[in-house]
């Protein structure tokens, strides 16, 4: 089986900035990967170590966007494809989605996969893609997952959406993943090295045979920006807990 793990970069927060057009700049500051897609990333790779499956990063966006392939090829992926074209630019979540799901469609050729993605992302939080994806490939989808294991062909998931529940779920399916108490590997020196010297083939939307605009043919459209600034530092005072008209306070205040 090949697990499909979808990551991006998402500028730090401090950073964040919009163009003219309501879009967040991403080219030419500094990046950090998407915590949500770090435990997709893991879950598919203690997936590798106990059954041998494939483990293949995709991204899409900036050439800066290499940077966190190489990161998954240093933790261990077999290998990554970065869909790289001026014409994705300004692209929505359901763009987003649209793309992968034809890329994905492309270097799977129907055979046995799953799609690993995190639940959302920190700069957009749609958490949309995801859901999109599986209903653009016609696949079941299990949403905020913590834990995956694989029996009889089918995928065993944890999943805390609403409420606690294991499922199976057949393959090729979709699964989001939130953060949970999983603990992330360690690189190997190894991994580390081969990461340095992969090439991450770009891929263009030509290659893989859409035409679209970003900006024109993305469903959601940005209004207005308004910037929302926090209220004034808070007042405080310290309670005395061993005093009971203190405790008083609390209970009826």
């Amino acid at each position: 089986m090949n697990i499909i793990v979808c990551l991006k970069q998402s500028p730090s927060d401090d950073l964040i900035k919009f163009d003219s057009n309501a879009n967040i700049i991403r080219e030419n500051i500094k990046l950090v990967n998407n915590v949500y897609d770090e435990y997709a990333l893991e879950n598919a790779l203690i997936l590798k170590d106990k059954y041998g499956f494939k483990v293949t990063a995709i991204s899409m966006g900036p050439k800066e966007y290499e940077d966190v392939l190489r990161y998954a090829i240093s933790k261990g992926a077999d290998d990554a494809y970065l869909i790289t074209d001026a014409e994705l630019k300004g692209s929505d979540a359901f763009i987003t989605a649209y793309v992968l799901s034809k890329f994905i469609e492309k270097i799977t050729q129907k055979k046995d996969f799953a799609v690993f993605a995190g639940l959302k992302s920190q700069d957009g939080e749609t958490a949309i893609v995801p859901s999109e994806i599986s209903e653009n490939l016609n696949i079941p989808a299990v949403l905020s997952a913590t834990c995956v294991d694989f029996k009889d062909n089918n995928l065993i998931v944890k999943s805390e959406l609403n409420s606690r529940m294991i499922l199976k779920v057949s393959l090729p399916c979709c699964i989001s993943f939130n953060i949970s108490k999983l603990k992330k590997r360690v690189t190997s020196i190894k991994n580390k090295l081969k990461s340095k010297s992969a090439t991450i083939p770009k891929i263009s939307l030509k290659e893989i045979g859409i035409s679209l605009n970003g900006f024109k043919d993305s469903p959601t459209k940005v209004i207005n920006l308004k910037e929302i600034k926090p209220p004034g530092e808070r007042s405080f005072k310290t309670l005395d807990l061993n005093n009971m008209r203190e405790i008083e306070k609390i209970i009826y205040e």
